[in-house]
């Protein structure tokens, strides 16, 4: 219930129904006499003109529930329905959980009852981990049961809307069923059929919010399942193109996001998801209608607010990020250990070639995208001198520069960080103590206002200049 629209203590509800259900205005009158004194005296606080509505209370009313509802923000239609798969074929439901696995008739049985004791495991954690179940969708399927198809040709994992539900919660909701790929490995049935699940479950409860944002977070949730990042797995992919930032719907952008929900979900929660599940329930809404599905908040809306109430900032949890998914692969920190596969490879000089600059590549860095430069020192080290690192980049947006010196172990000793600002220009002293014998500079791109939807892929590149030079002592 919203205090806009059901407030006043409920009285204006009554009063639109009674408005709605007859365009006879006297005989309503004679029959409800008590809701109309109601009315009139609520009115007679709300209307701006309270003489006119004393004079003619009835006539202040009619207008007042017949005016249009107040802007609330952009809005979006409801996703377009797609088709499910045919009918036909093998289908096979589970006795423990209300989920279906339909299939091809081409099928081998025991595929089909692994992909089903995949989906029951998947169904078994989300409800034991707090994630949001799709909601029953009749008989759209053959049962009320959540439905998920093996089909050839389908993406691997993806979760599609059937049709709107208006009749199950106060708030926005969907009917959803979910595709995997057919030719899927066994191995991968488990997690994939969890990525399904989690997106389903999303798009069920906020089917407003842009799909990339779902798929982050099921990435996110298959972390927490199974130490990969949903049904693709794309860590590998993420950490080789980190200037592609946070926001898009390409799988590398989603898997960064979920790295920075993994991130976060360690500091505020202690890994359970717990802090994350919260931001999709702060970001539903009660929509007017199924054409006009209100945006805002949006889950990055409703996480960054969520962060300046801990006197945090999703700038500065980007900023973390980017240090943090360096070192990832080695150490256990801020993130979860990934893949030894999963590294960032920086662009390396040697303290000896210096001066150098180093340029943005093309396309340049996408927002809360990340450049890396490594300078290497001599083994003898190069105590007393300092490290000067100038950063130029484009205006219109916020830079962020950051240097960490690295022992030989590669731990981090110290971190110095020139604060984020429109002025396009920051410099860094960084002092090469003796058992320093790397530097790691990292620079960030972060957006001129807080962030509300992904940016449309091909309209989201930023350069800059890197000057990096030493000062002997």
């Amino acid at each position: 219930m919203t205090g806009d629209r059901n407030g006043l203590f409920g009285l204006q509800r009554p009063c639109q129904i009674l408005a709605v259900r007859t365009r006879r205005i006297a005989v309503i009158v004679a029959r409800t006499d008590v809701w109309v004194a109601i009315c009139a005296g609520v009115l007679a606080c709300m209307s701006p003109a309270a003489g006119a509505a004393q004079q003619n209370p009835f006539r202040a009313w009619a207008d007042f529930v017949t005016a249009p509802a107040p802007y609330r923000g952009p809005s979006v239609p409801f996703p377009d329905p797609v088709e499910r798969p045919a009918a036909s074929g093998w289908r096979a439901c589970s006795e423990l959980w209300p989920v279906c696995v339909h299939a091809p008739e081409a099928t081998q049985p025991g595929r089909l009852r692994g992909a089903l004791a995949a989906l029951e495991a998947a169904y078994g954690w989300l409800l034991a981990e707090g994630w949001p179940p799709p909601y029953p969708d009749g008989t759209l399927g053959g049962s009320a049961d959540f439905d998920v198809y093996l089909a050839h040709g389908a993406n691997s994992a993806r979760a599609l809307a059937d049709a709107p539900l208006w009749y199950v919660s106060e708030l926005d909701a969907a009917a959803t069923h979910a595709t995997l790929d057919a030719s899927l490995p066994d191995a991968a049935l488990a997690r994939c059929a969890l990525d399904a699940l989690v997106q389903a479950g999303l798009l069920a409860h906020d089917p407003a919010e842009p799909e990339s944002a779902r798929r982050a977070s099921a990435a996110f949730a298959g972390l927490l399942f199974s130490g990969e990042a949903g049904c693709d797995d794309a860590l590998q992919e993420a950490q080789g193109a980190p200037q592609l930032g946070l926001l898009g719907e390409g799988e590398a952008q989603e898997t960064s996001a979920a790295l920075l929900l993994a991130l976060l979900s360690r500091r505020h929660d202690g890994g359970s998801g717990r802090f994350v599940r919260g931001m999709w329930e702060a970001a539903r809404q009660r929509s007017r209608g199924p054409n006009a599905l209100q945006t805002l908040p949006s889950f990055w809306q409703a996480l960054g607010r969520a962060l300046e109430q801990a006197g945090e900032s999703l700038d500065a949890a980007a900023i973390e990020l980017a240090l943090a998914r360096f070192s990832a692969p080695s150490a256990d920190g801020a993130l979860p250990r990934l893949p030894a596969a999963a590294s960032i490879a920086p662009r390396t000089l040697a303290l000896a070639t210096l001066p150098k600059q180093v340029l943005s590549e093309e396309p340049g860095l996408a927002t809360y995208g990340s450049a890396y430069a490594r300078v290497e020192l001599p083994a003898a080290g190069a105590g007393g001198a300092q490290l000067q690192v100038w950063l130029r980049g484009e205006r219109g947006i916020r830079w962020s520069l950051d240097a960490v010196r690295l022992d030989a172990a590669g731990r981090e000793l110290g971190r110095l960080t020139a604060p984020p600002r429109k002025l396009p220009e920051s410099f860094l002293p960084v002092e090469l103590t003796p058992d320093t014998r790397a530097v790691l500079i990292a620079v960030t791109a972060l957006p001129p206002e807080k962030p509300r939807q992904p940016l449309p892929a091909g309209d989201d590149g930023h350069h800059f200049r890197l000057i990096v030079d030493q000062r002997q002592p």
